[in-house]
């Protein structure tokens, strides 16, 4: 079927069906030193509030339209290795963790330069709806986490902990 050029595009302002075109948000950095002396977070301490204090966390409340979150990361030395943990909650009650990241970095420069993208991102724990994907090929290229369906939950929490070799920026972006 040809496309017929005498019919027009539909404009902004109609019904279409789209994916929205959002920018990269930087949600904040882990503290390294706070991540290297933290283990996973205790069953006293998965309440939003008390958590979303802590430096070793940094948090996000996607907008209703933001139905998939795409993360990345970015640190400073080549093969660094980080240990997050990321958790869900509705409102600020109790959390879920919904995975465990060992993300290390690779050479790719991020906008600053002085830092670079993690190229490798490793995944275990999972326990989501509707499953989480590494997008990484450890071959110096920005590698990318997606959480395909948020389900509802209006905040993720991404903690670190652990193994946390320096601080570590955390950016999201999503549809």
């Amino acid at each position: 079927m040809a496309l017929d050029e005498t019919r027009p595009f539909p404009q902004d302002n109609e019904r279409n069906l789209g994916t929205s075109r959002l920018p990269w948000y930087l949600i904040g950095t882990i503290d390294a030193t706070a991540a290297g002396a933290d283990s996973t977070l205790g069953v006293a301490e998965r309440d939003f509030i008390t958590t979303n204090a802590l430096v070793n966390a940094v948090s996000i409340a996607p907008p209703t339209s933001m139905n998939a979150l795409e993360v990345r990361f970015a640190l400073t030395t080549n093969d660094a290795d980080v240990d997050i943990e990321i958790w869900a909650c509705r409102g600020e009650n109790e959390m879920k963790r919904i995975i465990t990241l060992d993300v290390i970095c690779g050479q790719q420069d991020y906008t600053d330069t002085t830092h670079h993208f993690a190229q490798t991102i490793n995944l275990s724990n999972e326990k989501w709806h509707s499953g989480i994907t590494a997008i990484s090929d450890d071959d110096d290229t920005m590698a990318l986490l997606l959480i395909k369906d948020t389900h509802g939950y209006d905040r993720f929490l991404f903690h670190g902990f652990g193994t946390f070799d320096e601080d570590c920026i955390v950016e999201v972006s999503g549809y």
